[in-house]
């Protein structure tokens, strides 16, 4: 039952990304302690590594320079990504369940 879940979230992560989800480009989470800027991969004063963020004292929307705990990524890579965890746990659950029914099957009565 899970890995027909699995397959099921593999099923919504594509519809939704390529069908509802309009933008080429999604944010992808990046890991917080990341030495990403450090390694040179990306430079902090660049637009699209800079977040906008709202500020609650009455600014409105402003743009801050500082590292965003997010970088910009294709869709296509968000969704592999995504898609990558499920379909192992699909796999696993599924070969596990019939593994299962083997030896219950050669240990009936």
């Amino acid at each position: 039952m899970v890995g027909i879940i699995n397959i099921f979230v593999i099923i919504w992560i594509c519809v939704y990304s390529f069908a509802i989800f309009d933008r080429d480009e999604v944010w992808f989470p990046r890991n917080r302690h990341s030495d990403y800027y450090d390694r040179g991969h990306s430079d902090p004063d660049d637009p699209s590594q800079q977040s906008i963020m709202f500020n609650p004292s009455g600014g409105g929307l402003q743009k801050k320079v500082e590292k965003s705990d997010h970088v910009s990524t294709s869709k296509m890579t968000y969704v592999i990504w995504e898609c990558i965890p499920p379909f192992i746990n699909a796999i696993f659950f599924i070969s596990f369940f019939y593994m299962a029914k083997d030896w219950v099957d050669v240990h009936a009565n």
